[in-house]
């Protein structure tokens, strides 16, 4: 699948669960889902940077994939 074009930036607000992330995207919350949580707890920084990957469909719960987290200088 490409994601180039589908690859939006938002802000980490916070995790309610494992699978879930609400994030800010234009001054709009939204929910995303987080495929792999790993590693991830201790990046997940309320106010972060967040790439997602917009990818709606009629079996989805959310229209968003949290894909990356910037930490530091670089993308996690």
């Amino acid at each position: 699948m490409k994601i180039g074009d589908r690859v939006v930036d938002g802000i980490f607000l916070e995790r309610p669960n494992r699978y879930l992330a609400y994030v800010e995207i234009d001054g709009q919350e939204i929910i995303a889902h987080i495929p792999d949580p790993g590693r991830l707890p201790g990046l997940m920084v309320p106010g972060r940077s967040v790439r997602l990957v917009y990818n709606p469909g009629p079996k989805r719960k959310t229209d968003y994939s949290l894909v990356l987290v910037r930490h530091g200088a670089i993308w996690v």
